[in-house]
């Protein structure tokens, strides 16, 4: 299982290694002294245990390093940042490998939302965000075997203060030849040095989160649209109800909007938006991600947000209707949870068959 912080998939697959040099590029080699006599010069001591502990390292690499079939259908971008960081590690010192690789990661995942966005005008906002939740997926449990830690940290000039104060000398707030001026000046108008650090696991982290819940958000948005739109409704009729007297309060079945004809078929439009989308979604996330414990976490994800939404609907319904003057019964929250479960199953549940006699 992939565990991803606050992001709804905490589950991991078995990692994929960096893909492999290509034929036509000569291993590295350590160059060896030789004596007139043409045999080779004995290696000090210090000599032979760092080249144990590099080989060491590389073997611990290249025993995941073939990832030919694995890799295919990763963007370039992120095949390539994972060849980097594989040939770099091990071979260099880790101080070193740590900010080149902060700095890889973060232009890999930078293109990779550059990419994205070209997807979304080609194809659609759904196979861009599912494109990136796979890449942020295959990159976050790519980098998490490298003992190292992804993160830069540096300085810049922070300017902010200093245009403030010079902001106020325009605009006339202050006059420039105050003695108060010139000291707030002097002390505010100097740029400030900062300290920053930049982590690219956690910025990774933070692009698949946000990615997730908006591809969970916008699922959701499309089935719920009935429900959310009779709700808004029913809300307005209560507001309407607050600023009367008692005896002058409508009932909410008694609205047009809200006969209990009108209520089932709103619950119909939702169950069909509910079957349709999620039948689509679950098929979009095999088709990318080929990872059912990853769909599954998102699958249930979407379903336990739909059913939140639900439930209030039903209270509704509940307390406002005698559920028997319904042509059709609506199903509690408890039966429409079991019926998406059948629905994400590939099953046909037993609601529409009661709701058709």
């Amino acid at each position: 299982m992939r565990n991803i912080g606050a992001s709804p998939l905490v589950q991991s697959s078995t990692p994929i290694p960096p893909p492999p040099a290509t034929s036509h590029e000569s291993p590295a080699t350590i160059p060896v002294e030789e004596d007139d006599s043409g045999s080779k010069a004995p290696r000090k001591a210090s000599d032979a245990a760092s080249l144990r502990s590099v080989n060491s390292s590389y073997q611990q690499l290249s025993s995941v390093v073939d990832t030919s079939e694995l890799s295919k259908g990763w963007y370039p971008t992120l095949r390539r940042t994972l060849w980097i960081l594989g040939k770099l590690y091990g071979c260099v010192k880790t101080s070193v490998f740590e900010d080149l690789a902060q700095e890889v990661v973060s232009l890999c995942r930078q293109s990779l939302v550059t990419a994205s966005e070209q997807i979304a005008t080609q194809q659609s906002k759904l196979d861009s965000q599912l494109f990136l939740i796979k890449h942020f997926l295959i990159l976050k449990e790519q980098i998490t075997p490298f003992e190292a830690n992804f993160v830069h940290a540096g300085k810049v000039l922070d300017f902010s203060a200093a245009i403030d104060a010079f902001n106020s000398l325009a605009q006339g707030k202050q006059k420039i030849w105050y003695p108060s001026t010139l000291i707030s000046l002097a002390q505010n108008g100097v740029p400030r040095v900062m300290e920053v650090t930049v982590d690219s696991k956690r910025e990774v982290d933070r692009e698949l989160k946000r990615v997730c819940d908006e591809f969970i958000r916008g699922i959701n948005d499309a089935v719920l649209e009935p429900l959310l739109s009779f709700m808004v409704k029913v809300e307005a009729l209560r507001l309407r109800n607050e600023m009367k007297q008692p005896s002058q309060r409508m009932l909410l079945r008694d609205q047009n909007f809200a006969l209990p004809a009108d209520v089932v078929q709103v619950f119909e439009s939702f169950q069909e938006q509910a079957r349709s989308r999620l039948l689509f979604s679950s098929g979009k996330l095999a088709e990318y991600l080929n990872d059912h414990g990853s769909e599954t976490i998102l699958l249930k994800s979407i379903q336990g947000k739909i059913i939140d939404k639900y439930k209030e609907f039903y209270m509704v319904v509940q307390a406002e209707y005698n559920l028997s003057m319904f042509p059709k019964p609506v199903p509690s929250t408890q039966e429409m949870n079991s019926w998406m479960d059948d629905v994400l199953e590939g099953q046909v549940g037993g609601m529409e068959k009661s709701n058709e006699k």
